[in-house]
């Protein structure tokens, strides 16, 4: 199981870490996510089975831009998109709000089904009609995270 750490508001994303027990580290207060959020294994077993959601990758210009600005920066956009985008109970163009291309985070929410309120439903069981809560706010940044992560890494692995 990949487990998810969540050390505090702004640092949530530096490790990826999900305990055993469904419970996470948030504001250095341990907070139990709810059964249903699927870890992180699960979920990318998952997306790796979707044709759609295989198709996005980050370009040459997203991971350039990705290493330009650091991860700390990227990940405070993230915040921001999935709080100004996805949190509120009924988002402005819900299924239509994320871009499929103009910032690395766009895409990886598109990948990993973090892009509107539909597909965290479906993917993540996290039900439409209501705010989001912090738990599961930073919940979808850490999925996001991974995947930025991941494809970094395998960027990473290709140049050498």
């Amino acid at each position: 199981m990949t487990d998810i750490v969540i050390l505090s508001r702004r640092s949530y994303y530096r490790k990826i870490y999900m305990l055993c027990n469904n419970s996470c580290i948030y504001d250095k207060k341990i907070i139990h996510l709810p059964k249903h959020m699927r870890d992180l294994d699960n979920l990318f077993a998952a997306l790796t089975k979707s044709s759609f959601r295989t198709k996005f990758h980050l370009q040459k210009k997203d991971l350039d831009y990705l290493h330009q600005k650091g991860f700390n920066t990227i990940l405070e956009h993230t915040e921001d998109f999935v709080g100004k985008r996805l949190a509120p109970a009924y988002p402005d163009k819900d299924g239509k709000q994320t871009p499929y291309k103009g910032h690395p985070v766009f895409i990886a929410q598109h990948a990993t089904a973090c892009c509107c309120r539909s597909c965290l439903e479906k993917w993540h069981q996290i039900t439409k009609g209501r705010a989001l809560t912090e738990n599961e706010i930073a919940y979808i940044c850490a999925v996001i995270e991974h995947w930025l992560r991941q494809q970094s890494e395998v960027a990473k692995n290709r140049k050498t």
